[in-house]
């Protein structure tokens, strides 16, 4: 990813994945995904997934999460609060 400006800006892939840039041109300065939503440019905030809508088609989510075929979806356990987590940082 090279940063169009200094900010935190969306990933160019998945929804809830966004970076925080220091200056046009280089590398972010570090990486962030949202645990239970979508990045929202506008408040640079994570938001929850029905309150903004993923620009792309599919709407791919990192980490991708599987479900083993041998567990039914009521033996899986989810998070339910809204946060970011860093993925990788320069800092």
């Amino acid at each position: 990813y090279i940063c169009p400006g200094s900010g935190f800006y969306l990933s160019s892939r998945y929804c809830n994945v966004f970076y925080e840039c220091k200056a046009f041109g280089i590398g972010p300065t570090a990486a962030f995904y949202c645990q239970n939503g979508h990045f929202d440019f506008n408040s640079k905030q994570c938001r929850p997934t029905n309150e903004i809508r993923c620009p792309y088609e599919p709407p791919l989510i990192y980490p991708f999460i599987s479900i083993p075929e041998i567990n039914s979806p009521e033996e899986v356990a989810c998070a339910n609060t809204l946060g970011y987590y860093i993925i990788h940082s320069n800092r």
